[in-house]
């Protein structure tokens, strides 16, 4: 035994200390996560004390609550936990000034080891505090990364709607060019067909009296069958009797050595009478004028046009491209408010650890180390009343 000899040991009732001052937060951080813990329910518990209901606990239930802070220590053989547990019972079981020095010595090993116990928490909870505090970080930093997304995916729609506006304007002015186009063709097609009435076909019957006719009639040079087939549709074409424009429809297709004599007066009247008509003509220079303003009107509106229709082009790829990149932005916001849901699950699972390691180091200073507190002093002395 490690009782002195010749001493009993006498177990007497002990005030115990008071509890342990709670360990509180301040600051924005602390109001936070208390919020965050409180929402979900996972606040720990009221730190148990050694005292219940204004009772000290006795000497035996202070030994109880070392033994059970013992039975849970790590980093310990069994061996070892056994010996602590014979201290537990041999030294601290002994008020000190009945102790003598092995006693003291033992007692002084428990001591050790719930410190480093204790120690080992405030390790635990320094680890939790730091994850905390570097969860806390990445999610403000998440914070500052979804407030950038966000902004770009504005800026992106902005461009886009810019982009939008620009092709729409672009495509009412193709349109608006495209009408001045067919207005600036159908002016020309007028033109040259007012043209045409004055002049009837007078181009056909230059070229009949100064070439075709005189093939003809002479038979060269050159194919006959051309000749023919340039003057044929003319004698449809312009005002001749009718008995010449019938002979002379079979006349101009007879070749020369076969024809009589009544063929070639067809044909030498037919020649005459082109080139009256050739002569009765009149000259139409306004009309001519007119449709030469009407093709460069036209040829001015198609180059317009063209240009019109490369710049209506030239928006339509800027707007499909403004709307892949709001896709995109829209995609990238996306991501950063999923990582900022992460990083605040992350952040509520670091506190709720930092909580419980809080808890544990609050609890075990609040019950083994203040239970060995009591038994490491001296008990108060019965008062005269308690005597009685």
């Amino acid at each position: 035994s490690f009782l002195a000899p010749g001493r009993v040991r006498r177990p007497l009732p002990v005030t115990a200390p008071p509890m342990a001052p709670k360990r509180a937060e301040t600051g924005t951080d602390a109001k936070r996560r208390r919020s965050i813990l409180t929402s979900t329910g996972t606040c720990p518990s009221k730190k148990p004390r050694v005292e219940e209901a204004g009772q000290p606990l006795s000497r035996d239930q202070c030994l109880k609550t070392v033994e059970e802070a013992l039975e849970k220590l790590e980093d310990i053989s069994d061996t070892g936990r056994e010996m602590l547990r014979l201290i537990v019972r041999l030294g601290l079981g002994v008020v000190p000034e009945e102790r003598h020095r092995y006693q003291s010595s033992a007692c002084h090993m428990v001591q050790e080891a719930l410190q480093s116990s204790e120690e080992s928490l405030r390790t635990q909870l320094d680890a939790a505090r730091a994850e905390a505090e570097s969860c806390q970080s990445a999610l403000e930093a998440k914070g500052q990364d979804v407030r950038g997304s966000k902004e770009a995916f504005a800026a992106k729609v902005a461009e886009f709607n810019a982009a939008k506006a620009a092709f729409l304007a672009d495509n009412k002015s193709l349109q608006k060019q495209r009408m001045a186009l067919e207005a600036t063709t159908q002016e020309r097609l007028a033109c040259q067909a007012k043209l045409k009435e004055v002049v009837g076909c007078k181009d056909e019957l230059q070229s009949a009296v100064d070439t075709h006719m005189p093939a003809i009639i002479a038979g060269g040079p050159g194919p006959m069958e051309v000749h023919v087939d340039a003057v044929t549709p003319l004698l449809a074409q312009v005002p001749l009797e009718d008995s010449l424009r019938g002979a002379a429809s079979s006349s101009v297709k007879i070749a020369p050595e076969a024809r009589g004599f009544f063929d070639k007066t067809v044909l030498e009247q037919l020649s005459a009478a082109l080139s009256k008509l050739l002569e009765a003509v009149p000259p139409a220079e306004a009309e001519r004028a007119a449709v030469e303003a009407a093709e460069k009107a036209e040829s001015a509106a198609r180059e317009v046009f063209a240009e019109a229709r490369m710049q209506q082009a030239k928006s339509a790829r800027e707007l499909r491209e403004a709307e892949l990149q709001v896709r995109e932005a829209e995609g990238l916001e996306g991501s950063s408010v999923e990582a900022l849901q992460d990083a605040e699950e992350v952040l509520l699972r670091s506190e709720q650890q930092r909580q419980v390691a809080q808890k544990q180091l609050t609890g075990f200073q609040d019950g083994a180390l203040a239970s060995l507190k009591v038994l490491l002093s001296s008990p108060e002395p019965k008062s005269s009343a308690g005597a009685a």
